[in-house]
């Protein structure tokens, strides 16, 4: 199985099981995916606990190994050895799971799409297929370059170009930052 496969089977049982499943087992579940996929999808891994809980931010060892054993039970993950103490690792084993019915998760989903109310906000696109020439670009620093040596498709980027730039040096002459050298650069 793929990580996303093994995602969606997660999220198939999740959505089947809403009392069942808390966002401490899906921490738990997709750390434990992260470090089998860091470990080039080993088998068998070693999860540290201490590792786990620092990472997923948990801090009670108890609510942590109660999460854990379900995942077991749910039949995600496997136990092949349980850590003896603190200076040892739990070896576990992610479990191909098909029993996660999917049809649930799919029709909610399908029926989401449908339901989506049309957004008043708008987008605002720049479409741009003109490759610029960077010809003028180069030959001058960009503060010395005039409105009228750029062409028309790209007086709008040049424009922006220098207010950015003004910005820029504006905010440079504030913090007391030389502009001589930054000037002659076209920065």
């Amino acid at each position: 199985m793929t990580g996303y496969e093994f995602s969606r089977t997660w999220f198939d049982f999740s959505f089947e099981n809403p009392q069942k499943v808390k966002p401490i087992h899906t921490a738990i579940y997709f750390f434990a995916l992260e470090s089998c996929n860091r470990l080039g999808w080993k088998e068998e891994f070693g999860f540290p606990t201490n590792l786990a809980m620092e990472a997923l931010g948990i801090k009670n060892y108890k609510t942590y190994i109660r999460a854990l054993q379900d995942l077991v039970d749910w039949g995600f993950v496997k136990w092949i050895q349980k850590s003896k103490n603190q200076y040892t690792a739990n070896i576990i084993a992610l479990v191909k799971n098909d029993n996660a019915p999917n049809k649930a998760l799919d029709k909610a989903l399908a029926n989401h799409h449908t339901k989506q109310v049309q957004s008043i906000a708008s987008i605002n696109k720049q479409i741009n297929y003109k490759t610029i020439n960077l010809k003028t670009f180069k030959q001058k620093p960009l503060i010395k370059i005039k409105n009228f040596e750029v062409s028309n498709d790209q007086k709008l980027s040049f424009s922006w170009a220098i207010k950015f730039q003004e910005l820029f040096l504006k905010n440079l002459k504030n913090k007391g930052a030389p502009l001589k050298k930054n000037k002659r650069s076209g920065v």
